[in-house]
């Protein structure tokens, strides 16, 4: 129980999982719902679903390796909530256009979606931490 209100009322850490859940709850679906999005918006079928999933899967790879050489910890919360952003712009633009136009979105998507959750969660790890929640994330020596 100290866990939990420790997080809930640290003042980074709560926002930053508020911000995850939102992005679990409106970008996560996205994957689920090509198969949908590619039958009934763009009336492709399983050539146009393996374009938009392969468009988001770059973007995805692309803004890992992004992050992992760009960002440095103090500026991963302006990361995280300028990709969350982003990610719904992108996600507006995707649906609402045509097929060609949809790939870059949704490569913009994977992207975006990629770079807000590891910035948020690199953020969350660099957070000092709670001297009785330390089992959690260190190993303990039997020393």
């Amino acid at each position: 129980m100290e866990g939990i209100r420790y997080t809930a009322l640290h003042p980074s850490i709560a926002a930053l999982l508020v911000l995850l859940t939102a992005l679990g709850i409106g970008g996560r679906p996205r994957s689920e719902l090509l198969p949908g999005i590619a039958a009934d918006v763009f009336h492709s079928g399983a050539g146009g679903l393996s374009l938009l999933a392969s468009s988001m899967g770059g973007g995805a790879i692309l803004g890992g390796l992004w992050l992992g050489q760009w960002a440095h910890s103090s500026n991963l919360t302006e990361i995280a909530v300028g990709s969350s952003i982003v990610a719904a712009v992108a996600i507006a633009v995707a649906i609402a256009s045509t097929m060609w136009v949809a790939l870059p979105a949704v490569a913009i998507v994977g992207l975006s979606i990629s770079c807000a959750g590891i910035a948020i969660q690199s953020s969350i790890a660099a957070q000092p931490r709670y001297p009785r929640l330390e089992l959690f994330w260190a190993p303990r020596s039997n020393a």
